[in-house]
C-alpha cells in the first residue's frame, strides 16, 4: 500500500493524499460503505507488444476505518470490474 505522501511504485509525491482513506467520487449512505480506491493506469510500449498486464500500474487506498487488506479491495474491484464490462458490452 502507498504511503500518505508518497506513491510507493515511483516515489513520485501523491496527487491524492489529501483524500486518503477517505471517498472523493461518492460518498457513503447507510447501508453503503466505502471501503477503498483502486486508481488503475494502462500504458502502451511502441517498441514491442506486451499483454496488458505488464503495462498496469495501480495504486491501492483502503479506506481508514474498514478492516480490509489492499489485497483483497483489489481482487474485489478486479471482480466487480470485470462483471461491469460484461453487463455493459452485451
Amino acid at each position: 500500500m502507498p504511503t500518505k505522501g508518497k506513491l510507493e511504485s515511483t516515489n513520485q509525491p501523491n496527487p491524492l493524499a489529501s483524500v486518503h482513506g477517505k471517498p472523493m467520487i461518492g460518498m457513503e449512505m447507510p447501508g453503503l460503505r466505502y471501503l477503498g480506491r483502486v486508481i488503475i493506469e494502462l500504458y502502451e510500449t511502441t517498441d514491442k507488444v506486451e499483454p496488458d498486464d505488464r503495462n498496469l500500474v495501480t495504486s491501492v487506498d483502503t479506506a481508514q476505518d474498514v478492516n480490509i487488506s489492499s489485497k483483497t479491495l483489489l481482487q474485489r474491484v478486479a471482480s466487480a470490474i470485470s462483471t461491469q464490462v460484461a453487463k455493459t458490452t452485451k
